[in-house]
């Protein structure tokens, strides 16, 4: 019972203190905002968190374990690699956009350069794993080389328009029109096919269908 407790007070105060380093950033933030906060004695927040950093690398590790857990579900999908990609970006901004401890850890990252493990390094590798596998169906493509530059700048660019009042359809939408440009020049090795810039995930019921772009060999791109 005892260990319950205190895993429950470990848990509040890492939620509470994900909220106030999404809100106020990691200088923003002190202890004494966060143990109000979670309802906790400062008591009982330092014998779980001796320090504001550890309470950051916690936060960060639970956005970090959210962001893995997401994706591992995304790559069930049975998708071809450059649809994953795309799937991806989606995935990411709508984490970004509707779960707190993802935020936290993505703004910790930035700010505390060095002194925990990077939110990047959650959905990097695989990102890299989805290019590797596009380049074993497609073959080595320019195109797909600058995928992964993209996709950082992409997700950067959603952190960005989630933090200034985006919401998960305007961020998604703004990822559909871009991924529909991007497409014209990185697809043409995947033709014949279809990609759905707005990513392949099921659509709400009576929602209008999303996006196809349509490609051929010859690189040419319209959509649906």
């Amino acid at each position: 019972m005892r260990q319950e407790r205190a895993e429950q007070t470990r848990r509040a105060l890492i939620a509470a203190a994900g909220a106030e380093f999404d809100l106020r950033g990691y200088a923003g933030t002190s202890l004494a905002r966060i143990s109000a906060a979670a309802g906790v004695t400062m008591g009982a927040l330092t014998f779980h968190f001796p320090s504001k950093d550890n309470l950051a690398d916690a936060v960060q590790a639970a956005g970090a374990a959210t962001t893995r857990a997401a994706l591992r579900r995304l790559d069930a999908q049975p998708v071809t690699a450059l649809q994953s990609v795309i799937d991806l970006t989606h995935a990411l901004a709508q984490l970004l956009a509707e779960t707190v401890s993802v935020r936290a850890a993505s703004r910790l990252s930035r700010e505390r350069p060095g002194t925990s493990v990077p939110w990047r390094s959650a959905w990097l590798p695989a990102l890299q794993d989805a290019l590797a596998r596009a380049d074993a169906e497609h073959g080595p493509h320019a195109g797909l080389k600058d995928l992964e530059t993209l996709v950082v700048y992409l997700v950067s660019g959603a952190e960005e328009v989630v933090r200034t009042g985006g919401h998960t359809a305007g961020v998604r939408d703004q990822l559909t029109r871009i991924w529909v440009v991007a497409l014209s020049g990185t697809a043409a090795p995947a033709a014949p096919g279809t990609l759905i810039p707005a990513g392949s995930d099921a659509q709400p019921a009576g929602a209008p269908g999303p996006q196809v772009l349509q490609t051929d060999r010859a690189g040419a791109a319209g959509g649906a």
